[in-house]
């Protein structure tokens, strides 16, 4: 999970980045993938939260729970062994104030120490001994010492004789485990020795006899088992798992109880912790340090309460084994966490489509009126400001639709009034050269003619050819007004007037203009026979004057509810794009008089391929 966080942060930087590089090097982020991004980081934001929040409460709950049980088992073995203690001194004190051990301290009084009696024969003392050592099963052996250095021994569980020593300091064992106030009148522990006999750990206890005034001392020698069986712990249930323990250690630094991951570890392995340091101090508390071992553990540590000893416990746990269920946690938060950031990816998406697509749809279709395309009516799906803006916008299109239409019907009436008024000129100027200036010519001509008679044969001659040119231009005349304003338009129809039009354009050019025409309809109003004509007319004269034609086919079809004119030549061809910028070519005009006809216009053509104009007009009932 962090893992895609930090990915995510990468790719907005990487974004950012790239905006600051400049335009030519970046690619284009649409708000879609921007929303996606921003969500995603909110969301990782989130988990990322969440998850951290769950993971600390959840490790430092652990880490209570853990150092509580820690606490706990530290405080409940603590007891335990305290009081082991102190029933053993109680055990020791009640042994001194028996009378078989005051009597036995007579016998030693009395006797030599060197010539110390090897058994003892006063009946009940042996027996009274081995019962009391034998009920407690705590200890090994006891022994019984005065200031002078002599001694008796009872050992367990051989009871027969006591054994006899005459100097207290030739003995190893008792020299080096007792201190030198052990014939003080209190009872008093003495720390864990090595027996140099067996070379194994033991412990004395020792006790004034009472009213021997400090001239005996009772000591007995302590199992050592018990203090581990405290301690030891080697079931994972009973509160410190697979790798809990807690042990005993001494102001020396060395354990005084079993290890559990070290053999005969007593008086061997050697302890100095933080946790020791501290509860040698006299503190108790709980921290996360390394042990004996150099190993990570939870460890919970204070001082023992025993008289005569200076002994601190610490009870400690792996911290991998204690943090287990924080990993486990971990991971399965990780997992979340991806699942999570997987669903938000989803609902991001869908989220931002759902925005940006009524964006986008304005987007598109404001670029559609910006190509001219006005017939534009988004669809409202949202009751919100997207709602409004798209309310709006239509609002707007709509508008904009209707100042285009009027515009275009103003421009059309413009345009129409403008070719009317053209095709009127036409007219006027037609009638005053057919009956004006024409006129005036045939009267001159006829003159001529009048004139011609009383002349020679030269001058006859003159006025002759002064009759062809007047004759030559009544005929200009006459095909001047004819052409603008083919009276054949209007007494034949469109059809016989476009086949004249191609006779005179063949005529006057020598070129092969082909006409074809199919279908009658005798419906079609004078306008549209005007207009078309002149389409047509256009069309020939640029094919003739640019297209360097050999032919020109020309085809008109009159069918009840439709007009289709084609004008066809195998010219050279040219580039219509350039052509439509040009002026004075005619293209502008054939297109404006279809769009008066409502009809639709087409020029396919491609240098060295021909020209052919397509027009096509429906006609109303």
């Amino acid at each position: 999970m962090g893992f895609v966080f930090f990915e995510i942060i990468y790719l907005w930087r990487r974004g950012k980045c790239l905006i600051h590089i400049g335009i030519g090097k970046m690619r284009k982020i649409s708000l879609n993938e921007k929303l996606v991004v921003y969500f995603v980081m909110i969301g990782v934001l989130g988990v990322l939260i969440v998850s951290a929040f769950a993971y600390y409460n959840s490790r430092q709950a652990l880490l209570n729970r853990t150092f509580d049980q820690l606490t706990s088992v530290r405080v409940n073995k603590k007891k335990q062994v305290e009081a082991f203690f102190q029933d053993r001194l109680h055990d020791v004190s009640l042994m001194a104030a028996t009378d078989e051990i005051s009597k036995l301290s007579k016998k030693m009084k009395y006797s030599s120490s060197s010539s110390l009696p090897l058994e003892i024969d006063t009946p009940g003392i042996k027996e009274f001994l081995y019962a009391y050592l034998g009920s407690s099963k705590y200890f090994r052996r006891m022994i019984l010492l005065n200031d002078s250095g002599a001694g008796i021994v009872l050992s367990l569980p051989d009871v027969d004789h006591f054994t006899f020593f005459s100097n207290f300091n030739q003995n190893q064992f008792l020299s080096g485990g007792l201190t030198a106030n052990a014939f003080e009148k209190d009872v008093k522990i003495h720390d864990i020795i090595s027996n140099p006999e067996t070379m194994q750990p033991t412990l004395l206890i020792s006790s004034p006899v009472i009213g021997s005034r400090g001239q005996y001392v009772v000591v007995l020698e302590v199992f050592l088992s018990e203090i581990s069986r405290i301690m030891l712990e080697n079931n994972a249930e009973d509160g410190l798992g697979e790798s809990g323990e807690s042990y005993i250690v001494g102001a020396d630094t060395l354990m005084r109880s079993q290890s559990r991951f070290q053999h005969q570890s007593v008086l061997k392995t050697k302890v100095n912790t933080r946790g020791f340091r501290e509860a040698m101090e006299g503190k108790s508390g709980i921290a996360i340090i390394d042990d004996y071992r150099g190993i990570s553990v939870l460890s919970s540590y204070g001082p023992l309460n025993i008289p005569g000893l200076d002994w601190v416990m610490l009870a400690e746990i792996d911290a991998a084994e204690a943090m287990s269920p924080v990993n486990v946690l971990r991971s399965r938060l990780l997992i979340i966490g991806l699942f999570n950031l997987i669903l938000i990816f989803g609902f991001a998406f869908f989220l931002s489509r759902r925005i940006t697509s009524p964006i986008l749809r304005l987007n598109k279709a404001a670029a559609n009126i910006g190509t001219g395309s006005l017939d534009v009516n988004l669809p409202i799906k949202s009751n919100d400001e997207i709602g409004e803006l798209t309310e709006t916008f239509n609002k707007m299109a709509l508008q904009l639709k209707e100042q285009q239409d009027d515009l275009a019907e103003e421009r059309k009436m413009r345009l129409r009034s403008m070719i009317d008024g053209q095709e009127k000129e036409r007219q006027r100027l037609s009638r005053d050269l057919h009956d004006g200036l024409g006129q005036s010519l045939i009267a001159i001509k006829l003159q001529l003619e009048n004139f011609c008679d009383g002349l020679d044969k030269g001058q006859n001659e003159k006025m002759e050819k002064i009759k062809q040119y007047f004759e030559q231009t009544i005929e200009d005349i006459r095909r001047m007004s004819n052409d603008l304003a083919p009276s054949v338009l209007d007494e034949f129809g469109l059809s016989t007037a476009i086949r004249h039009l191609c006779r005179n354009f063949s005529d006057q050019s020598g070129m092969v203009i082909n006409f074809e025409s199919s279908g009658h309809n005798p419906n079609v109003s004078k306008k549209t026979r005007i207009y078309l004509f002149r389409i047509c007319q256009e069309a020939l004269s640029n094919a003739i004057k640019h297209a360097q034609a050999r032919q020109i086919d020309v085809s008109l079809s009159l069918e009840e509810h439709k007009i289709s004119l084609q004008i066809k030549d195998d010219g050279m061809g040219f580039n219509l794009e350039n052509a439509k910028q040009c002026h004075g070519n005619g293209i502008n005009n054939i297109y404006e008089r279809t769009q008066l006809l409502h009809g639709f216009a087409q020029i396919i053509t491609d240098p060295g391929k021909g020209t052919r104009v397509r027009i096509e007009c429906k006609l109303k009932n």
